[in-house]
């Protein structure tokens, strides 16, 4: 939801000077001596999707601007993976110096296939640790090996004595990178927020403590011994968290480090303490005991226990999280009141380096225990934290030297692709609190809930101001649609920001999935325009993405089949019942169905999870065709997007987004005493009816256009102004029964 479309005129010749001077450094990359190819991702050091535009390396040396894509580049080739959403925009960004690789396209190969089988053997290729998970280095690693060729981790040993960066794209970058962002942060209210970090950390600190008991509980006979002699000592387990939304969700703060997201550059450590809140209290039974429990793992506190929870933290100084940040950030007085009330001790941004090594240093003489997600954390956190001090697959002389030499920083190390660890202070495990994020409490909720019923007064004030203009000959242009509607978005409480770049596609630019429109030069939205409209905001309550389409003429009747057919989909996965433990790429057929039948696809996910008043983008869930085997499955307090589309390259682009939260159904039956699931509509808007051919509908699915457009009624029409004449026209015009808008 960053894009750009470029006509090839205006690709800046500056790309290709990055590109000729990256390939020089490629020469002497690796400590004065050459590496065949060099790997840049989208990814920033916590593995932003959306990064800040200091990080943008992969758009800074390729002119891409899509928020997904990997870069490749050697002596004579420079390659772009993408996915579906981008092959239009990136056809239009790229130079001709660039391939376009289409990636999940027939005859395609992955990038890690295309560098085993086109680079010589013996040949290296290079990463910045920073920037790659511990997942994804291994698996290049591996690959690499397999054809027989080297995978090198640049590090300070490897750059020039002028360089002011160990990486490559920062090199040839120079003085044009951005400065860091350096915005202060703000505490995310508990009435949003539902629970405090004293709370958060409690449930963390069960879960890491029943994972510790798990695996000693599954130690082979031959270690029983000794994982039972470990968990008898009670080791005291960390959590390290690397990825700014879990941060923020983390610490009950926010930030603006990141356009359109409300995160903040961090790292942070959730700490573990001797004994623990699963022994018996004081005149409690065993029963109450193993109730009381539960509740703190899954967070379902009583305010009575909340409340105690903090007299007790308090009282004894526990230290609940290590924030490591921009400490000018957080010189607030709000902050500061915030961090003490929570236990949260605040370090410099660079500090996590030191403090992981220290962690490695004295696991000998400490039980401690640092949980680390091999799917988040990058490389080069996971090296520090490991202590690895030499590079186990380069035989150098230096190595002996580098055996004794101070633990490097994760910015500048140079070491190998990290193993599975074997040292007891270090455990992989998926971050507990990436589920935690993802089902959402009932004041998330509620948030969520009051930030789509001010949106909805946005669109419905926007959607018949532009109707009633265009219908009085205005013409508009793409990036005024932008300006209008977050101007009316603005005019709500508690607005921030949008919650990504407006796409506002007019015909054929509404099949460019995740297009923005430039400030000059974009299409005219005038009463012959189909428009594509993909839009959200951040309020201080919740996070909003809707897209609707609609068209201010008259519509082909192709253009009302595709719409319908759209259309019925989403009203599929909308109505849909399920049974516990359904994944998303089950219900994903649902959406598609009515399209396959007459041939027709889009490239991208159907459903992408929404954070609360948070990013747009959160996982782990999902509805999508890719299939997983470690997928996790759909459950009640989640939030997800249902956005069908369809999308022909030169004509048109057709997209229809709700965001749903998956809601507990009453069901006839319930088999093996399962309560079945199901979704419940956040978004709130008019989905516009003259685009449908009814003769294609159902009659359920006409019930259910009837029975959404009345609830929007209900819900929004009170919450317009009462003055606001053609608002309040608008929206009960356009929330009318089918047959009757039909009539019209």
């Amino acid at each position: 939801m960053t894009a750009t479309s470029k006509s090839p005129k205006s690709i800046s010749p500056v790309y290709v000077e990055r590109l000729l001077g990256l390939r020089d450094l490629l020469k002497t990359a690796d400590s004065g001596k050459p590496v065949a190819a060099y790997i840049i991702p989208s990814e920033d050091p916590h593995m932003s999707e959306y990064c800040p535009e200091c990080y943008k390396r992969r758009e800074a040396i390729s002119g891409f601007t899509g928020s997904a894509g990997i870069v490749v580049v050697t002596s004579d080739a420079a390659l772009l993976w993408t996915d579906g959403r981008y092959f239009v925009q990136a056809e239009a960004e790229l130079s001709p110096e660039w391939t376009l690789m289409r990636s999940g396209t027939t005859g395609v190969p992955s990038m890690e296939d295309w560098l085993a089988k086109n680079l010589p053997e013996g040949s290296k290729v290079a990463i910045d640790p920073e920037l790659h998970t511990v997942n994804s280095t291994r698996t290049l690693q591996k690959k690499l090996e397999s054809s027989m060729k080297e995978l090198v981790l640049l590090g300070p040993e490897t750059k020039g004595v002028q360089a002011s960066s160990h990486n490559l794209v920062d090199q040839v970058w120079g003085s044009n990178r951005p400065a860091p962002p350096s915005a202060a942060l703000r505490v995310h209210p508990i009435g949003f927020a539902g629970h405090g970090v004293r709370a958060k950390v409690a449930s963390l600190r069960h879960q890491l403590i029943s994972h510790l008991r798990d695996d000693a509980n599954a130690a082979p006979s031959a270690a029983a011994a000794a994982a039972a002699a470990a968990a008898a000592a009670a080791p005291i387990p960390h959590l390290l968290v690397s990825t700014l939304d879990e941060v923020a969700w983390l610490t009950n703060l926010r930030g603006s480090d990141v356009e359109c997201s409300p995160v903040f550059l961090s790292y942070a450590i959730v700490h573990g303490r001797s004994g623990g809140s699963e022994t018996k209290r004081e005149g409690e039974s065993e029963e109450d005991r193993k109730a009381r429990v539960k509740r703190e793992k899954e967070m379902a506190w009583t305010a009575e226990e909340e409340a105690k929870l903090y007299e007790e933290g308090e009282s004894d100084d526990d230290l609940t999280v290590t924030l490591y940040v921009d400490l000018a950030k957080v010189a607030g007085a709000e902050v500061q009141a915030h961090l003490k009330r929570e236990g949260i001790q605040v370090k410099s941004l660079g500090s996590i380096t030191a403090d992981l090594s220290t962690l490695a240093a004295t696991s000998g003489s400490k039980s401690d225990v640092v949980f680390v997600d091999p799917a988040r954390a990058s490389a080069a956190l996971l090296n520090t934290l490991s202590n690895k001090k030499k590079d186990s697959t380069r035989k150098r002389a230096r190595e002996e030297d580098e055996e004794t030499a101070p633990a490097p920083s994760p910015s500048t190390a140079t070491a190998a692709a990290p193993s599975p660890p074997v040292s007891s202070v270090v455990k992989e495990l998926t971050s507990p609190i990436v589920l935690a994020k993802a089902l959402k409490n009932p004041a998330e909720l509620q948030g969520m809930k009051e930030a789509h019923l001010r949106d909805a007064v946005a669109m419905a004030q926007f959607l018949s101001f532009l109707e009633k203009e265009i219908k009085g000959g205005r013409v508009f242009n793409e990036h005024e649609i932008h300006v209008e509607l977050t101007a009316r978005r603005a005019g709500q409480s508690g607005f921030l920001e949008p919650s990504f770049p407006t796409i506002a596609g007019a015909d054929s630019n509404g099949a460019i999935i995740h297009y923005r429109a430039p400030v000059e030069g974009c299409a005219s939205v005038s009463s012959e325009t189909m428009l594509l409209l993909d839009s959200g905001a951040q309020f201080d309550c919740g996070t909003t993405d809707i897209t609707r389409t609609m068209h201010f003429g008259t519509p082909s009747s192709h253009q009302r089949s595709c719409y319908t057919r759209v259309l019925q989909g989403h009203i599929a996965l909308d109505r849909c019942i399920f049974p516990p433990g359904t994944i998303g790429s089950i219900l994903d057929v649902l959406a598609r169905t009515h399209l396959w039948r007459a041939g027709l696809n889009y490239l991208h996910g159907t459903g992408h999870g929404v954070g609360a008043a948070l990013c747009v983008h959160e996982g782990p869930q999902s509805i999508s065709s890719r299939l997983s085997p470690t997928a996790t499955p759909l459950k009640k307090g989640m939030v997800v997007s249902n956005e069908p589309g369809y999308y022909e390259t030169g004509a048109f682009g057709i997209r229809i987004e709700n965001l749903i939260t998956v809601v507990e159904k009453d069901t006839p039956f319930k088999f093996q005493n399962e309560t079945y699931l199901g979704f419940e509509p956040l978004t709130l808007v008019p989905i516009q009816l003259k685009m449908v051919d009814p003769n294609m509908l159902s009659k359920d699915e006409i019930e259910w256009i009837d029975q959404y457009h009345a609830t929007v009624y209900d819900k929004v029409a009170s919450r317009l102004p009462a003055e606001d004449d053609v608002a309040q026209e608008w929206l009960r015009r356009n929330t009318r029964p089918l047959a009757e808008q039909l009539q019209a």
